[in-house]
């Protein structure tokens, strides 16, 4: 009996350990599985979601990166990621020239290879499981898309990241009377008021006081420090540094771009009377991490059957007020979001923040509603670009005519077989880009059929192939011209944060005409000289264009087409870039035009703020040539015979239409006697 007994306990024993084994077998897997494999979606994610719905959206750094921390990343979704880049690069038409760019003081050396980073990356973070979601993408943005200091050639990480790190102030500067710049608190962000964990009075009673040091380091010299470090909006560090300090995106950094970093999770700020206040990063979050592995986001369904996101609702009601809208000691200031004219001291003053459709349309019929001037002041602060046409139209209207705009690519292998597609195949989206339809030869009207002939450049250390140079002028822009208004001066003032069209248009202006000149506002007090414009660059595209070239070809690409992401990772890249005459050297994104003036003087873009501008930029009509007597001559003229060319035409159509009508009048006359 008691040996039958032991045999039983030991088969016991035995189960219990068999049990037990299993279990913690099983606790091994449920615990480190997910981190070595890096796919299974972290358990906190729904207790992160509703610790932001129950904060307003808003809470401190520390807690909320926590969670944006914690998000894993396949290694699937990171091989893809660099592989698309990698092939989606190989269109970039700067991906010669970056190797090693030309001097041109006080323009910033860019010398990045492109594949040897990509492949650096491939390397480091593939198999690396301890890298998470967030800190991959800022991997990616750092080591492929910073260096490039080209604003239309950017990486955005997922939109599950969606949010924003946010300090109270906005800033401006301007010189005291010993010459030396100080930096103030211009007002506070108005969305401050939702944050329950910032002092709203105490923040209050800091506007207008200088500061003079942030984390210990005099506050010009961080936010020069942050630019330069982050330079993603221009060559120009005068440029980056008026983005940083009067753009608001010092103390404004959205996730999903490159400048998300922050070395602590506050701020200690250092005033003018020795105080101090310390404000911990609020992060203002509409992610949902949830969604990071997926390819789009999903969105739930509200009462009205309107497809929207929870997230996405509230960001719609808080966004518009971030960075746009400030609470001063004289109020609530908003920054003028569409094209404002008004006339001050007798000089019509003109405001467009970007070449929308119509808006040289816009801006004439505005203008012509103003009192009579013979100067106007030209406002592109802050003007990310546009439509091209718009910006031909506007120079048309106040001078002439512009000249013809050129542009080349680079040949590439995956370029090559878009091309050779595009002959046979017209319905590819991008075969206007890769043909002959859009494009003429310069100096000539007829179609360019052998445009993409090689051409050689010698670039960055390396000979690459180059199409030939390609005319976009005012005939590819189809409408009449705008109405034009004669000027006998015109000054065109902006902060350098003037892109893409707006630099074209600004450029066309002041280099063609004597009596428009340029004045440039902000800047690094040390730099001479400024950059009146920023990123000319050229014909900017995006992911999605460049899939939808590969996925419209007729032929099949292999290994060239590039795979879509498995995120919604997004990027846009430079595919042509600009010249304004054949006789350049370098393209305009790396030529530095300077301003014609300059003023030490860093407002905001508020209406009060900028009145103080306009009021030290009228004095330099003084120094500008009037337009000649003999152009305005002619310019009335030519309004002259447009406004009597307009009116015979009205008038040829009013008698054409008049014949048509009597002529069926008789024939009806004709018909109706037949019939009886």
């Amino acid at each position: 009996m008691i040996s039958i007994d032991l045999k039983k306990g030991e088969r016991e024993l035995i189960s219990r350990m068999e049990r037990r084994k299993k279990f913690n077998s099983f606790l091994f897997l449920l615990i480190f599985f997910p981190i070595v494999c890096n796919c299974i979606p972290n358990p906190h994610w729904k207790q992160c979601e509703q610790m932001f719905k129950k904060s307003n959206l808003f809470m401190k750094s520390e807690e909320g990166m926590k969670c944006v921390n914690a998000v894993p990343i396949s290694k699937e979704t990171k091989e893809t990621t660099l592989k698309t880049i990698y092939s989606l690069l190989q269109l970039y038409v700067f991906h010669d020239i970056v190797r090693d760019s030309p001097s041109s003081s006080p323009l910033s050396h860019v010398g990045i290879g492109i594949n040897a980073e990509i492949d650096y990356l491939l390397k480091r973070t593939v198999d690396n499981a301890t890298i998470n979601s967030f800190e991959f993408h800022q991997l990616v943005s750092d080591h492929i898309f910073r260096p490039l200091k080209d604003a239309h050639t950017q990486f955005t990480k997922p939109k599950c990241f969606d949010g924003s790190l946010i300090q109270p102030f906005s800033l401006h500067a301007q010189k005291n009377g010993k010459g030396e710049m100080e930096i103030r608190v211009n007002g506070i962000y108005s969305v401050a008021s939702n944050i329950s964990f910032w002092n709203n009075n105490a923040l209050l009673d800091q506007i207008g006081k200088r500061i003079t040091h942030v984390n210990g380091i005099s506050i010009t010299e961080a936010i020069s420090q942050f630019s330069q470090e982050y330079s993603f909006f221009s060559k120009d560090p005068s440029v980056n540094f008026n983005a940083f300090l009067m753009g608001g995106w010092f103390n404004i950094r959205p996730l999903t771009y490159g400048w998300s970093y922050i070395p602590k999770d506050s701020f200690e700020w250092t005033f003018e009377d020795s105080e101090t206040m310390v404000i911990p990063w609020a992060l203002w979050f509409t992610g949902d991490l949830s969604q990071c592995s997926k390819k789009t986001q999903s969105r739930l369904k509200r009462n009205d059957g309107i497809e929207r996101d929870w997230f996405e609702i509230q960001k719609s009601k808080i966004w518009p007020h971030v960075r746009d809208e400030i609470v001063t000691s004289n109020g609530t200031l908003s920054k003028p979001s569409d094209m404002i004219a008004s006339i001050r001291q007798g000089v019509h003053i003109l405001r467009i923040p970007s070449f929308r459709a119509n808006a040289a349309k816009d801006a004439m019929s505005a203008l012509s509603s103003l009192p009579g001037s013979d100067k106007l002041i030209l406002d592109l602060r802050s003007n990310g670009g546009g439509y091209v046409c718009e910006g031909l139209f506007l120079v048309e209207a106040l001078t002439e005519k512009p000249p013809p705009l050129l542009y080349d690519l680079r040949r590439s292998e995956e370029l090559n077989m878009l091309v050779e597609d595009a002959k046979i195949n017209h319905d590819n989206p991008g075969s206007n880009l890769f043909g002959p339809r859009i494009w003429s030869k310069p100096g000539h009207s007829s179609n360019f059929s052998d445009w993409y002939e090689p051409r050689e450049i010698h670039r960055g250390g390396i000979t690459g192939e180059y199409s030939q140079l390609l005319e976009y002028s005012r005939r590819n822009c189809p409408g009449a011209p705008t109405s034009p208004i004669i000027y006998e001066k015109i000054l065109i003032v902006t902060d350098g944060n003037c892109g893409s069209t707006c630099a074209i248009a600004s450029t066309l202006l002041s280099l063609n005409h004597s009596y428009v000149q340029t004045v440039a506002t902000g800047g690094l007090d040390s730099e001479e000289s400024m950059s009146y414009s920023t990123f000319p660059g050229g014909i900017k595209v995006n992911d999605e264009d460049a899939f939808s070239w590969f996925e419209g070809t007729k032929k099949h690409l292999g290994h060239l087409s590039p795979k879509r992401w498995t995120t919604t990772s997004r990027i846009s890249f430079t595919f042509a870039e600009l010249y304004l005459s054949q006789n350049q050297s370098y393209p305009e994104e790396f030529t530095f035009l300077a301003s014609d003036y300059r003023i030490r003087l860093w407002p905001s873009l508020d209406t009060q703020s900028s009145n103080l501008l306009y009021d030290q930029v009228i004095p330099l009509f003084k120094g500008v040539a009037a337009k000649s007597k003999w152009n305005l001559t002619i310019g009335l003229i030519s309004v002259s015979i447009l406004t009597v060319i307009i009116i015979l035409s009205v008038l040829i159509s009013c008698i054409v239409l008049r014949r048509k009508n009597k002529r069926k009048q008789l024939e009806s006359k004709y018909t109706m006697q037949d019939f009886d």
